[in-house]
């Protein structure tokens, strides 16, 4: 986990005079990670392989109550698609349990949801009648691939009488899906597109290993990388196969472990997410709960990362050269956008759920102090700020 980081009075001092925006204490506040963030797929019914039978309901229900509470994910996803088999079952489960076990839950629900051509579509939209007050998001699989973004359209009618605030992320697993990235991205209901990669890899008839996806896959990813940074909003990197023999350590100690004690999976899949993160992707799907603190460790800047970015932007407010000039910052030349990306450094931590009220601070102070169209330019997500409203 990030330690607390500690702004120096000097730090302080300098906002407060070059920006003139004090850091206020924030006591009362409660950071939501806004980003879908490490979404881990949650079988409402299990099959037990050891007894070849599928949960009882009450079964579920404790393995829920146990283990949705605990997660470390930043969203739980109720699957009723290619992952479940249950669908009735685990419809009628959904249906009869969520509402009472919701509040255990410390993240996003999402439910992905069958596609339009499936008969089982208009049955989840009924469950989502039923369930819509525990939702956050809504997964559409095979977005786009039989009627276009119409099918945007009339799930967004249907959530928006049940609850405005739900969103839509629609899952990319066809070349025509990709093909009309820049018209699904542009619906307002969509934050962030999924990139279904084994569904898309299949429609291409494209052979893909656990090892070399991102490779296998890279013209692919990078075309909807832009075409998402065009829209501002965010995508949710592809789901591993690869499984770990074993949960990962703490979060402290997960540094040392991947030099010295990770399984080849562990270092792949860790290999993995770290080049999705840089590469400006706003999450990851996992399929195993150990993956999560994996994930986790590799999509959220570390101490040193917001240090840095935290000296980088202080020396950029000190020279009032935030907006226009250079500064010398550790035998480097930097100037205003490098400063962004700084910013941006710390701005992803908070959307991806760092508690650190320091860098909420400042961050909220610089953010005050930049025209609109500036923060804009620097940051074109939606969902700032990352309050948890009371």
């Amino acid at each position: 986990m990030v330690q607390k980081l500690e702004i120096s009075e000097e730090f302080q001092m300098v906002l407060q005079t070059e920006l003139k925006s004090p850091l206020h204490a924030q006591h009362e506040i409660h950071f939501r990670p806004n980003w879908p963030g490490i979404q881990l797929y949650y079988p409402p019914i299990k099959y037990l392989p050891r007894e070849n039978r599928y949960e009882t309901e009450q079964e579920a229900r404790e393995r829920l109550l146990k283990y949705a509470k605990s997660s470390e994910a930043h969203t739980i996803i109720f699957d009723l698609e290619d992952g479940c088999r249950q669908k009735a079952l685990s419809r009628q489960f959904l249906a009869k349990h969520l509402a009472a076990v919701r509040a255990a839950i410390p993240g996003r629900v999402a439910v992905r949801i069958n596609a339009v051509s499936s008969p089982e579509h208009p049955l989840d939209l009924a469950l989502l009648e039923q369930i819509h007050t525990c939702v956050d998001d809504v997964m559409l699989a095979k977005a786009g691939e039989c009627h276009g973004v119409e099918e945007l359209e009339k799930l967004s009618d249907l959530l928006d009488k049940l609850s405005p605030q739900i969103l839509i992320q629609p899952i990319i697993e066809h070349p025509k899906s990709l093909k009309m990235a820049a018209a699904i991205l542009a619906h307002p209901k969509v934050e962030h597109v999924v990139f279904g990669i084994h569904d898309f890899s299949r429609a291409l008839q494209l052979m893909i290993t656990p090892e070399n996806w991102q490779d296998e896959l890279y013209p692919f990813m990078c075309t909807l990388m832009v075409e998402a940074r065009l829209a501002g909003k965010g995508i949710i990197g592809g789901v591993e196969t690869l499984l770990l023999s074993a949960e990962p350590p703490e979060m402290a100690l997960l540094p040392e472990w991947l030099v010295e004690h990770a399984e080849a999976n562990a270092v792949t899949i860790y290999r993995h997410a770290r080049r999705e993160a840089s590469l400006g992707f706003t999450g990851k799907q996992v399929i195993h709960p150990n993956h999560i603190r994996l994930l986790r460790h590799a999509f959220s800047p570390g101490n040193e990362d917001l240090h840095r970015a935290l000296r980088i932007i202080e020396e950029a407010i000190r020279a009032n050269a935030f907006l226009g000039g250079a500064i010398r910052f550790e035998d480097e030349m930097m100037d205003p956008p490098m400063f962004a990306k700084a910013l941006q450094v710390l701005l992803r931590s908070l959307m991806l759920g760092n508690q650190d009220r320091g860098v909420y601070a400042v961050v909220s102070s610089l953010v005050q102090s930049l025209p609109p169209e500036k923060f804009a330019e620097i940051w074109p997500y939606p969902g700032w700020p990352p309050i948890a409203k009371s």
